[in-house]
């Protein structure tokens, strides 16, 4: 059966999708971004900023599967060694290397992104594996490519492979445009684990429900922005309404009871 990850960005998403049954979770760049400094994806949040909000949701959600966003790894060699260290660490599960210049940008954003070379990119995923083997840890190492904006799916495919083959666990598959790109790349890579990233309001990638994926045979399917697009588009209307009429609609908020339970007060008092 296909995994479905949650993406989240703070500790009260990851308790509302923990509360909703979720069993994997993404901690995204891109949210987090956004939601800690206000800021687009484009390299700006920092390994001491992704690491502070991922140590913090790491407790909230204890021993489920939380994924971080690696971006490029930080860094050199030693960035990567530092970052995967501190990853094992705070017991994450997995994290997404992609093989993007830094600075890098989010895939989904109309700009340029600088691909590295399929070189370039294996050697961090060396880097990193070499540490996790050091450190006799199951981290997952999920390996992104962002080649598809600028390339075939045959570039996609012959980039996972090699990814695979310098240690990755799980192959990331960036702004794959529609179903047949999905078959394709499944009948290609037969026994690689794949994750499909399927954020909504983009017209880089067809918007693919996870029954049919399944169906192709991708592994996992990642919603990374439905959290934080749809809390925004909540605030939105909170903020005006008060704006405009100077209260609330009180029946388009969360009651109080309703937040204690979320939180657990009947735990700290």
């Amino acid at each position: 059966m296909i995994k479905q990850i949650y993406g989240v960005y703070d500790c009260l998403s990851a308790k509302l999708a923990l509360d909703a049954g979720a069993d994997y979770f993404y901690l995204g760049g891109f949210s987090t971004a956004g939601s800690l400094l206000g800021v687009p994806d484009v390299g700006i949040l920092t390994c001491t900023d992704l690491l502070y909000v991922a140590k913090n949701v790491k407790k909230i959600l204890r021993d489920k599967y939380l994924i971080v966003d690696g971006d490029t790894g930080f860094g050199g060699d030693e960035n990567i060694k530092s970052f995967i260290s501190d990853l094992i660490d705070l017991n994450i599960n997995a994290v997404t290397l992609e093989d993007q210049k830094m600075p890098k940008k989010c895939g989904h954003m109309p700009v340029e992104h600088k691909i590295v070379s399929i070189e370039e990119h294996s050697g961090r995923i060396k880097t990193a594996k070499n540490v996790i083997n050091q450190r006799n840890s199951s981290l997952d190492i999920i390996a992104r490519t962002d080649i598809r904006n600028y390339g075939t799916v045959d570039d996609v495919i012959k980039r996972a492979s090699a990814y695979i083959k310098a240690g990755a666990d799980i192959i990331f598959l960036e702004a794959i445009k529609d179903e047949r790109e999905f078959i394709k790349i499944r009948h290609a890579l037969p026994n690689i684990s794949l994750l499909a990233n399927i954020p909504e309001s983009t017209n880089k990638t067809q918007l693919i429900s996870s029954g049919e994926l399944e169906k192709i045979g991708i592994d996992y399917i990642l919603h990374p922005l439905s959290a934080m697009l749809s809390s925004i588009k909540a605030m939105q209307a909170a903020f005006n309404n008060l704006k405009t009429t100077g209260a609330a609609k009180t029946n388009e908020i969360c009651s109080l009871d309703e937040y204690f339970k979320i939180i657990e007060l009947d735990k700290y008092i």
